[in-house]
């Protein structure tokens, strides 16, 4: 009994071994590029990449550590149909590295980053993907509802529906009881009672919808203007 355990624990460590030594061989493999002649050549990657979507264009960030050797990168998107290369200049610190993409069709992509020494050397890839926004996004915007619209005195006050994740703000504008040009800006998205101070009875206010499709987007979207009409 004993020696036919000893057996089975035999063949189990003999296959653990196996799977041990494929996963080096595909390690030694991805790293294969960068030995050259018994030495390894290695070149910093790029590292913590963001990336910033706006309409119709995208700004791809990174940091680039301090690697003496690099001196360029190459970006790749559009399943790698397009590509950026570009010099950089290293100060000896960490620096941001930071590549704007412009007239980019609207879409989901990723972005492959290689950096390069002056002999041709290259990282190992670092990629992040992204979105780009432009006409299906916007014509996706609603414009944020009013649930209710009521009058205090002088003062109107307009109670407002949900809003949605991507609302960034509320533009409106109206003409008080003096004569003059009101612009009110709501940017409290939790806010869901605007007062409008010095609303001529029967007067109006139009406002539009202010949307931030991601944090930090290079670019806000907005709706059309419409026009509300009083009758308190």
């Amino acid at each position: 009994m004993n020696v036919k355990i000893i057996k089975i624990s035999l063949l189990c460590l003999a296959i653990l071994s196996g799977i041990y030594l494929s996963a080096c061989k595909k390690m030694d493999d991805s790293y294969k590029q960068f030995v050259e002649k018994g030495e390894s050549i290695y070149i910093a990657k790029a590292d913590s990449i963001k990336i910033y979507g706006g309409r119709n264009r995208v700004e791809v960030t990174w940091l680039l550590l301090s690697d003496p050797k690099v001196i360029r990168y190459k970006l790749y998107w559009n399943n790698r149909k397009d590509s950026l290369e570009k010099p950089v200049t290293k100060t000896g610190e960490v620096d941001t590295v930071k590549a704007m993409l412009t007239n980019i069709a609207e879409g989901t992509y990723f972005f492959d980053i290689y950096l390069y020494d002056k002999l041709g050397n290259s990282s190992i890839k670092s990629t992040k993907s992204g979105k780009v926004y432009g006409e299906r996004f916007q014509s996706s915007l609603l414009t944020r509802a009013y649930r209710s619209i009521t009058r205090s005195g002088t003062d109107v006050n307009v109670e407002w529906m949900f809003a949605d994740s991507a609302v960034k703000q509320l533009d409106l504008q109206y003409t008080n009881t003096t004569g003059e040009l009101k612009r009110v800006t709501v940017t409290d998205k939790k806010q869901s009672v605007t007062r409008l101070v010095g609303m001529p009875v029967n007067g109006s206010f139009r406002y539009r919808t202010v949307f931030e499709p991601e944090a930090k987007a290079l670019d806000l979207f907005y709706t059309d203007y419409i026009t509300v009409q009083l009758t308190l």
